[in-house]
């Protein structure tokens, strides 16, 4: 399964109600000119993905030893998505139903 904001990222079907973040660690070499980008992905919990917001809140983001962290895939989007997905495709099949109805109206008047 894909997440939901980098799909170039690859999660497990067992995570899906996880928060995944990239944290991002910038490392120079001696002379500063090559900066080498190191990063991994954190699996979350809602609980942990707060009170890791919190602590950068208050602490900044150097407390974590990380340059930058994103989220590439949000829990709470893809309840967002999924929920939508269903309504799509209630309303589709409501239509269906509504021209099939039609279309057999039609029928009994001939």
């Amino acid at each position: 399964m894909k997440a939901n904001l980098d799909p170039k990222i690859e999660i497990k079907p067992c995570d899906v109600d996880y928060y995944h973040v990239e944290h991002t660690r910038i490392i120079t070499d001696s002379t500063g000119k090559h900066p080498e980008k190191n990063r991994r992905v954190q699996i979350y919990s809602r609980k942990e993905y707060d009170n890791m917001l919190r602590f950068i809140k208050k602490n900044g983001l150097g407390a974590l030893n990380d340059d930058e962290i994103r989220v590439v895939h949000d829990p709470i989007l893809q309840e967002k998505e999924e929920a939508a997905a269903k309504a799509k495709a209630a309303k589709e099949a409501e239509i269906k139903a509504k021209k099939e109805e039609a279309a057999e109206a039609k029928k009994a008047k001939v």
